[in-house]
């Protein structure tokens, strides 16, 4: 025998009650919806196992599967299980739900179902008919909607129940008129709600849409030193270079299950923020011929403006990847990264080219010409101003550097099965 010990029986219960399983609880349950069948085996209770009672519970549910190979099947009381389920929606659902259990009750459907089920306003609807089976019998509510269901005499009297359902449906303002009090309390419940949820979201979108505006407004009061322009504008270009680098790199090699979040935050999300920072202010400081409308800018002021951008969003993310991939297939130990295997533990040839991740340099680089002639698209296009440059070229460069990664990783996803393959 198995021994029961640290098991709760039935003295430990408050009142001497016993816990009973999931199992004992849908037996039981069994046994009051299809009393002509019984299970042989008595369900698993408390004092059973683990895996006994994950056993038992199997077998109950293939014991509920078979009720459909029975050769009584359809007849009264017998049969697979069947639910009548309402959906929710307010008022409207528990209408439309209470058409739907009419016409069930007048083809003699509604008593044949073994559970109800409801959400919202179709529990509305089903705690009514329960509560009216349960004070009448099914036999008499389903004989009564069956009844009322009919509508082909509009002097046909409904069920009472019925009546006062219809009457009392209007609970959230039972006295109705203009100068009513309970329309005057929904309108000020209203009211209240959307004051309340406004002053919750109108200050996060204010302050999401006044940040960069405040950025902006403070540099072009206090004004950039001429000197810091041309250095914001090289450092953006660096730090790009820098995150650029940074992001391949860390989509290159085999992820470490243990490594936390912040870590990716630091080494690749800040470097792209603080570029497209560099970049923001060198535009607003910089003295553009596109920036003003008089003179009209020139032909080549607008070859120089789609070269950089050409360069900021194609140039400098292939760079990037192209020295991610030179490390990763010249140099042994960034070879070996590539593995997820450990880098102190040296491995052959052979087994570098067999566990090493594959990528398929061409539709990479594809998808960085793709994605990165987005980004310019998007960059060259804001020159009228420099709102543009705050609130636009960041969130270009960062959506192009999404983009990139999300392009290549699925590249390399899918060149990684053939290879394996």
């Amino acid at each position: 025998m198995k021994s029961t010990a640290g098991q709760k029986t039935a003295a430990d219960e408050p009142g001497g009650s016993r816990r009973q399983t999931l199992n004992e609880v849908l037996v039981t349950e069994l046994g009051c919806l299809r009393p002509q069948l019984k299970r042989q085996t008595p369900a698993a209770t408390y004092a059973s196992t683990a895996p006994e009672r994950a056993d038992d519970l199997r077998g109950i549910y293939k014991f509920i599967d078979s009720f459909s190979l029975q050769r009584w099947c359809g007849q009264s009381g017998h049969g697979p299980l069947s639910a009548l389920c309402l959906s929710g929606g307010g008022i409207r659902s528990a209408t439309f739900n209470l058409g739907v259990i009419q016409t069930l009750a007048r083809i003699g459907l509604l008593g044949k179902f073994d559970y109800l089920s409801s959400v919202s306003g179709g529990g509305y609807i089903a705690s009514w008919l329960r509560a009216w089976m349960h004070r009448r019998g099914v036999a008499e509510v389903v004989r009564e909607l069956g009844k009322g269901a009919k509508g082909s005499d509009p002097l046909n009297i409904e069920p009472k129940p019925l009546v006062n359902l219809r009457e009392y449906s209007n609970y959230l303002t039972p006295a109705l008129g203009l100068f009513s009090g309970d329309t005057w309390s929904a309108a000020a419940t209203i009211v209240r709600n959307l004051l309340l949820n406004w002053l919750v979201l109108v200050p996060l979108l204010a302050s999401v849409i006044g940040v960069p505006l405040l950025f902006l407004l403070v540099i072009r009061t206090s004004g950039i030193p001429k000197v810091w322009s041309p250095a914001c504008l090289i450092l953006a270009v660096v730090t790009e270079i820098i995150a650029s680098v940074l992001i391949y790199r860390a989509r290159r090699l085999a992820k470490n299950p243990k490594t936390p979040q912040g870590f990716f935050i630091l080494r690749c999300v800040l470097p792209i923020c603080l570029a497209g920072t560099f970049l923001s202010t060198a535009g607003v400081g910089l003295d553009l011929p596109w920036d003003q409308r008089v003179p009209h800018p020139t032909t080549l002021d607008l070859v120089y403006l789609w070269g950089f951008a050409a360069i900021w969003c194609i140039g400098v993310p292939i760079t990037g990847w192209g020295i991610v991939e030179l490390l990763a297939r010249l140099v042994p130990r960034a070879k070996q990264k590539t593995t997820g295997k450990d880098a102190n533990v040296p491995l052959s040839g052979q087994q570098l080219k067999e566990d090493a991740r594959q990528v398929s340099l061409g539709i990479e680089f594809f998808a960085l010409i793709v994605s990165g002639s987005v980004g310019m698209v998007l960059l060259a296009r804001a020159r009228n101003g420099g709102s543009l440059f705050s609130t636009i070229i960041r969130p270009c460069m960062q959506y192009s550097y999404c983009r990139c990664c999300w392009e290549s990783t699925c590249c390399r996803a899918s060149s990684s099965s053939v290879a394996r393959a």
